[in-house]
């Protein structure tokens, strides 16, 4: 089943401006989540006139209401209008689109907004990007929460001369990235940590089918010295994709290596543009 949905704008190239928001169906002030604490979140990238991986991304969204105890669910077809209503207001823009659930006494709030966002230009795929690694430990890394702890690491991050951080729990473990999930590889093994330890991106949902079919995935934690080990390493997300790793703190990855993760990256995109021509979320107005 096909072009049953569309949004089907013109993309405006000139620069970001101060869009506005919609909060439950209204029109709202682009800011007025900064007064949320804590909040269930998604993030879509809106590409080539379709939403990526829609349904993942809802789908995620309600098991993670679920897992915090919510009696409350979101449908495509809210979610849907909601972003169409977004783009009428502000126009289409080639971006990254975030869905907010939040509870003002028991009452929710479902707020949509543009966010600016950025993609891996050619170079930084080809060449791969640096971590570092800091001690943090996810209260709940199933679940998509945003907490005030983890927004200030975000805000450190900002200030220091890398790409990402990579996650080191309390037990000398690797899970995942502030931002992202990880991966390693050696030989024609890929590592990934366990589906339940981790905040399992949709990104990378696609690519453990990706990896499935071509390498042998393994399903483990690695600890901090094993980092040092590997071949090489990647990073998905929704913005990211699947992007090489050329460092980690103080280790350089060879870079004959990167070359593993960049087949993956093409992988990816195959998956991408099959989804964006076969979805149900394309079509017409």
């Amino acid at each position: 089943m096909q072009n049953v949905y569309n949004i089907n704008y013109n993309i405006k190239n000139d620069k970001f401006k101060e869009f506005m928001s919609v909060l439950n169906g209204e029109k709202c002030q682009n800011n007025v989540d900064d007064n949320f604490i804590n909040y269930i979140y998604e993030v879509i990238r809106l590409k080539k006139n379709g939403l990526l991986f829609f349904e993942k991304h809802i789908d995620r969204l309600n098991n993670t209401l679920n897992a915090k105890g919510y009696d409350f669910r979101v449908s495509y077809d809210e979610i849907y209008n909601y972003i169409l209503e977004l783009i009428k207001i502000n126009g289409f823009y080639e971006t990254n689109i975030k869905v907010v659930v939040t509870f003002e006494k028991n009452v929710p709030m479902i707020l949509v907004k543009y966010i600016q966002s950025s993609y891996p230009k050619g170079n930084t795929k080809n060449m791969g990007v640096i971590l570092k690694t800091a001690n943090f430990q996810r209260v709940n890394p199933s679940s998509k929460v945003f907490t005030n702890d983890m927004k200030i690491l975000r805000e450190k991050l900002g200030n220091d001369d890398v790409f990402e951080y990579i996650l080191i729990n309390s037990e000398n473990k690797v899970l995942e990235c502030t931002k992202s999930n990880i991966f390693f590889y050696k030989d024609n093994f890929v590592y990934t940590a366990e589906d339940d330890k981790v905040l399992s991106g949709v990104t990378r949902s696609v690519v453990l089918d990706i990896v499935k079919s071509k390498y042998n995935l393994i399903y483990k934690s690695i600890f901090f010295d094993d980092i040092f080990t590997m071949d090489g390493a990647f990073i998905t997300g929704t913005s990211l994709g699947v992007l090489p790793v050329s460092k980690v703190n103080s280790t350089v990855y060879d870079v004959d290596k990167i070359k593993f993760a960049l087949d993956l990256s093409n992988a990816y995109e195959d998956k991408v543009n099959d989804y964006l021509l076969n979805t149900v979320f394309t079509g017409k107005l």
